[in-house]
């Protein structure tokens, strides 16, 4: 299998640009302004590093500043909530949310999972 990626288009870097451009005066105003410049900052970051990878090992997600692979032998599913992102249900640990993976995707997501006995998660769970 090749790998494939979700996660935010890399188009979204101009919006958070324009963000920049428009903070910036407010910023220069005030030294107590200053903070605000870290707002585009960490939206450019988020963009430029958040994602979900699927590959014959497993899962890698990275929601922004770490990524963690998840083999597929410790998934158990994924849990789609009315609100918030997806996340991925592991065996005995605590649920990942997957920020980086659009709700439009989350059939192939699924798709691309393996289908051998336990190693295939289960489909999203209703909450």
């Amino acid at each position: 299998m090749q790998r494939v990626r979700f996660g935010p288009d890399r188009i979204l870097l101009f919006p958070v640009l324009i963000f920049l451009l428009g903070s910036l005066p407010a910023a220069g105003s005030s030294r107590l302004l200053l903070p605000l410049l870290l707002l585009p900052l960490g939206a450019a970051g988020w963009v430029l590093r958040a994602r979900v990878v699927v590959s014959d090992r497993g899962l890698l997600v990275c929601n922004g500043l770490r990524a963690r692979t998840h083999p597929w032998s410790s998934v158990s599913g994924i849990d789609v909530p009315r609100r918030g992102p997806a996340r991925l249900l592991r065996h005995g640990a605590r649920a990942v949310p997957m920020t980086a993976l659009p709700r439009g995707r989350l059939r192939e997501l699924l798709a691309l999972a393996p289908v051998s006995g336990s190693d295939a998660p289960a489909g999203p769970e209703p909450t």
